[in-house]
């Protein structure tokens, strides 16, 4: 994408390239600088903003920070989202702080993402290196830690919104694991005939529940229960319903 398309950092989820501008919601403020041994110079660079609501992540904005380095992008609803500095790879090593994955919510309506860049060299590339392997020792203790963990269920059931409440079938349902605001795909499953779709052998810890629809025709569902779920060893099995209606 060529500057002439993009929008300024400075302009908000109300422009034409949002796709969720209906609400205004939360607010993520981006400072980009490039770090040199005694000083810091503003960057300015293109960026993309993920919303992390299915099984693929889904562009929603893009944009260009002002030549200070800095962007504020408003209104966005409700979720998890990715931020994603666009720069060569080869050149430069994006640090994201506190990290590029966040939360919007009733106790997270604004976002302060600092980015700090550095020129790639030797040293960067071995510091790369032992930060990785450092990260996979983590991710394999972190997974220990699971296997230890009692396992539960989550049992969606999804209705219709009428005068009897039909159970609603064939609704596809995915569940997410939170943690570290990272989000991680762990099942999908479409419910039966009872509208029912039912998660087992889940670990300890909080999870994302996501229904796929048509959003030509429904609203946004209503989780009754909460949408975001937690397991422990005193709450195994968490029962959420779904209630969908029409536009």
């Amino acid at each position: 994408m060529g500057n002439d398309n993009e929008n300024s950092g400075t302009e908000g989820f109300d422009k034409d390239n949002s796709l969720n501008s209906r609400y205004k919601k939360g607010v993520l403020i981006i400072n980009s600088y490039i770090k040199q041994k005694d000083s810091i110079v503003p960057f300015k660079v293109k960026f993309r903003i993920y919303r992390l609501s299915g099984i693929k992540p889904e562009l929603i904005y893009y944009g260009v920070t002002d030549d200070y380095g800095k962007a504020r992008i408003s209104s966005l609803d409700f979720g998890y989202y990715r931020l994603i500095e666009v720069v060569d790879s080869k050149r430069i090593k994006p640090k994201y702080i506190p990290w590029n994955e966040f939360e919007i919510n009733n106790n997270n309506l604004c976002i302060h993402v600092n980015i700090e860049n550095r020129n790639r060299n030797a040293n960067v590339k071995y510091e790369e290196r032992k930060h990785e392997t450092i990260k996979e020792e983590k991710d394999s203790h972190e997974y220990q830690n699971l296997k230890n963990n009692i396992k539960g269920s989550i049992i969606v059931k999804s209705m219709f919104k009428s005068k009897t409440n039909e159970p609603l079938s064939g609704t596809e349902f995915s569940i997410f694991r939170v943690t570290n605001m990272k989000i991680q795909l762990v099942d999908s499953k479409t419910t039966n005939g009872n509208g029912i779709a039912h998660f087992t052998n889940l670990y300890s810890g909080k999870y994302l529940i996501v229904e796929k629809i048509n959003k030509n025709i429904f609203n946004k569902p209503v989780y009754l229960n909460g949408q975001v779920v937690s397991l422990d060893k005193d709450k195994k099995d968490v029962g959420v319903l779904v209630i969908n209606s029409l536009k």
